[in-house]
């Protein structure tokens, strides 16, 4: 079966094709997805085909060189939509299919084959959603302000319970019902041109493209086969991120705002790097020569050395830029804006420099909360101070990238147990009084109350981690609790995976025992969760 791709640049003028983001956090986040999506269904389909403008193979395939084994260039000046309704340019491609095809979203990643019985369907689609709020809205406000709705959607949003196809994957042997389908979509927003603002123009594109293939083929009687048999009923699609899973997932699809979250980047950044590296670095050296301002802020004061790339593209060098060190020259008010925050809040007054700040920290009689945040805080800007210089002096970046390399290797193999784990020396486990967690919140970081509630809470104990991030330059803050919370302590100075199941296993009521493997993979899913995020590693 034919294996398809749209790309389309959204009829954008004021942006340069390379500086495109669609949706991502920043554009190199976008050129990874899709190098990533393409060459993993190239590992394993032999024609891969892209429907795309010329925007789009720029970028693609004249300058990344995508494998793909044909190109389209279908959408030129003619092709003038709304530059939301991404979705109007993916039916335009299943429009021209006149031969059974799937089609997979540039933000999809698959690590294995599609099962041949999928691929004999009359309909195809990723998975079946139910009552997703957003699907309930848009028929809502259609409803309401939209004229020519589809028979087949006219009374849905009055239904008790609402359905709708992923179309991450959609296609199908049952080319003249998607030839219907797309038309269906076409004449709908055709009818409504002029009508597109009155509605959530982001919403038309569930309705158009996931509802209306769902409520059609239900309304033909054509069953559609779904390539992930669970229904997603959460809005954040959970169990299509676990690319710590890979390569033991249906799928990875990181939708809509997920495309922001710091941990879906860094997995997505790492596994090309870990399975592509010389696209992984093409993309960089095209975005740092277009002057396009990368999210991975390492590699702004990164010039890789001539040659590196394709000589050892999985363990690179660069040189560093000397101005690097001039980020450690921060702010000391945004460095201590917590601190400082509970001085405004508990003397009322205000600190305009650091000598200040040191001589009334350091006074009698001040609160104890006052002191442990300060010096939360110190020691984060120390550790930044460590960090700068350890990148320019050392490769600390590849130790991390080679940790991420083991982590993903790190299976539950039958001496699994028999492994050490650490803390490295990137990494400081703290023990603090009071939970300063809320504060880490931005929308709670001027909200008074919670300020009260910490100066007048009892002290207690709480764990808390400052651990490098090269790529990012930055420290990572994260505050632990429950299980999290309990591994930390049992590793220490570092211990045998089998030492701390039997250290943990205290915390749990009901003599539970390491032979009990739900507790084994409860575990087993902590370690690797912190390591992925830098915490631990493994011996």
């Amino acid at each position: 079966m034919k294996i398809i791709q749209t790309f389309w640049s959204g009829n954008t003028t004021n942006e340069t094709p390379i500086e495109i983001k669609a949706g991502w956090l920043s554009p190199e986040y976008n050129w990874m997805s899709w190098t990533l999506s393409c060459l993993l269904l190239r590992k394993y389909y032999d024609e891969v085909e892209l429907y795309t403008d010329e925007p789009g193979k720029r970028i693609l395939i004249d300058q990344l060189k995508l494998p793909y084994t044909n190109v389209h260039v279908v959408f030129d000046d003619s092709f003038q939509i709304h530059p939301a309704l991404f979705s109007l340019a993916k039916i335009r491609t299943y429009s021209l299919q006149k031969k059974p095809f799937i089609h997979i979203d540039g933000d999809v990643f698959l690590w294995k084959r599609f099962p041949e019985s999928l691929l004999k369907a009359d309909l195809i689609a990723s998975n079946l959603e139910i009552d997703l709020f957003f699907n309930k809205e848009i028929l809502d406000e259609a409803a309401q302000k939209l004229d020519g709705i589809p028979e087949h959607l006219a009374d849905v949003h009055t239904h008790k319970n609402i359905f709708a196809s992923n179309a991450g994957i959609i296609g199908g042997t049952n080319i003249s019902f998607i030839k219907k389908y797309c038309n269906e979509a076409i004449s709908f927003i055709a009818a409504n041109k002029n009508n597109l603002e009155l509605v959530h123009t982001k919403g038309l594109n569930f309705m158009i493209e996931q509802l209306s293939f769902y409520y059609l083929s239900l309304k033909e009687n054509i069953p559609i086969n779904y390539h992930v048999q669970e229904p997603v009923v959460h809005p954040l699609y959970q169990d299509f991120l676990r690319f710590s899973d890979v390569p033991n997932v249906d799928l990875v699809h990181p939708v809509g705002g997920c495309k922001k979250y710091p941990f879906i980047l860094n997995h997505m950044a790492n596994r090309l790097q870990l399975e592509f590296p010389s696209y992984y670095f093409k993309i960089l050296q095209l975005c740092k020569d277009a002057n396009v301002r990368l999210h991975t802020c390492l590699y702004s004061y990164a010039n890789f050395i001539q040659g590196i790339i394709t000589k050892n593209p999985s363990n690179f060098d660069f040189e560093i830029d000397p101005k690097i060190e001039e980020l450690t020259k921060t702010n000391f008010s945004k460095s201590y804006k917590r601190t400082m925050d509970v001085i405004a809040h508990y003397y009322s007054k205000k600190i305009t420099n650091m000598e200040e700040l040191t001589q009334l920290v350091e006074a009698k009689n001040v609160p104890p909360q006052l002191k442990e945040i300060y010096s939360l805080e110190k020691k984060s800007t120390d550790f930044f101070v460590a960090l700068i210089n350890d990148v320019l002096h050392h490769k600390i970046y590849n130790d991390e990238f080679s940790s991420y390399r083991k982590t993903s290797n790190f299976k539950m193999s039958e001496d699994w147990m028999n492994s050490r784990v650490l803390l490295p020396k990137s990494v400081q486990l703290l023990e603090l009084r009071w939970n300063w967690k809320p504060l880490a919140e931005p929308t709670n970081s001027n909200d008074k109350a919670v300020y009260d509630k910490i100066l007048h809470e009892e002290a207690s104990s709480y764990y808390v981690t400052l651990n490098y991030n090269a790529l990012h330059l930055s420290i990572y803050e994260t505050h632990h609790d429950g299980i999290d919370a309990a591994v930390l302590q049992a590793i220490g100075t570092g211990r045998s995976i089998k030492e701390v199941l039997i250290e943990v296993s205290n915390c749990f009521e009901g003599g539970i025992t390491i032979d009990n493997s739900n507790y084994q993979k409860l575990v087993f899913d902590v370690l690797k969760r912190l390591a992925f995020s830098g915490i631990i590693s493994f011996d």
